[in-house]
């Protein structure tokens, strides 16, 4: 199945959080993942906490009066948490693992691993997008701005750029191929660190807690069984991997799917003092959003939990998400 990462904990509190996602159009495809957009209702604020996914991703806060454009690197902090606040709509795009230069026209490597504004970064017309999606009325509206604007600023790549697209393989199966970075020059590794924004040893570690962490959202496998299955040498190495890259423990994870949005999980320590009074209308609040029928037939990606569904077949202690690189080290 193609990568489809967790890319942060919103998509995993659905009594509050609105959640929809679109498949970018044919023409698109190989450097847009998806299109994605979350509703919280009035009043509420749920607490968010972005997960290391190597994607970049650019995200529009749409509130009224105005829109904030943000660009979040493929190597974010494991402990980057925010609050999403009441009233606005969070909507933005994936970007395939390894295809943005042709979107920004910077190397990953040059970015920090922290937020950062599109302004910096996407051209001018950047003002006359926001201005657009401030007045789009639905997601799809909204959707189709994003890809017109996502063609008109993307570039022809270099010839560089592209032999690396080949080497990196198939970009809705991007990973194929990891390995062979490790046994190539300094100037391809060099590169690779360009266009991914991870070294190939770090960016196989980022797969792997990925893997684990879409079998424990859609299994009640125990933790040593996801450790066999998502690459992992034993119980002990998943867990000082997920502390690593997540900044939390498995279980701890596990215990927080299905429900990040409660406030009283030791997750939230750090920022229990931004969600303040309104915490505490969060069990309530997924009531106020008017949720409509899903068309996934036409969005092209099924409503969730279908997003972490593995195949049937892979259901053996030692298979795995065909995205990821399963290697059990002795």
């Amino acid at each position: 199945m193609a990568y489809l990462p967790i890319r942060n904990s919103a998509q995993l509190c659905p009594r509050t959080v609105r959640f929809q996602r679109r498949r970018a159009p044919a023409d698109l495809d190989d450097v847009v993942m998806e299109f994605w957009q979350y509703e919280v209702p009035d009043g509420a604020r749920v607490p968010i906490q972005v997960f290391p996914s190597a994607c970049v991703v650019l995200r529009f806060d749409i509130r009224p009066g105005t829109v904030e454009s943000i660009l979040y690197p493929p190597s974010v902090s494991p402990r980057m948490k925010s609050v999403f606040q009441g009233g606005t709509c969070y909507f933005g795009a994936a970007l395939r693992v390894g295809r943005a230069f042709p979107i920004l026209g910077v190397g990953l490597d040059e970015l920090d691993a922290r937020r950062l504004s599109l302004h910096g970064v996407l051209p001018t017309s950047l003002p006359s997008l926001e201005e657009r999606l401030h007045g789009a009325g639905s997601f799809a509206a909204r959707c189709g701005l994003l890809a017109g604007f996502l063609r008109a600023v993307r570039r022809a790549d270099p010839r560089h750029a592209q032999d690396f697209a080949r080497t990196l393989g198939d970009p809705t199966h991007p990973f194929d191929r990891v390995d062979r970075v490790d046994r190539v020059d300094r100037t391809r590794r060099r590169r690779y660190r360009r266009y991914v924004g991870h070294g190939a040893k770090e960016l196989e570690r980022v797969l792997r807690v990925q893997a684990a962490m879409s079998r424990i959202c859609i299994t009640n496998d125990t933790l040593d069984r996801v450790a066999l299955c998502a690459g992992f040498a034993d119980q002990p190495h998943l867990n000082r991997e997920f502390k690593r890259i997540l900044g939390m423990t498995p279980g701890a994870f596990r215990s927080g799917v299905g429900r990040f949005d409660d406030p009283d999980l030791p997750v939230w320590d750090d920022v229990r003092a931004l969600i303040g009074p309104a915490a505490g209308q969060l069990r309530g609040a997924s009531s106020k959003i008017q949720r409509e029928p899903e068309d996934t037939a036409s969005s092209g990606i099924s409503a969730p939990p279908a997003y972490f569904r593995e195949s049937s077949a892979s259901t053996g202690a030692t298979s795995g998400p065909s995205w990821i690189r399963t290697r059990v080290r002795s």
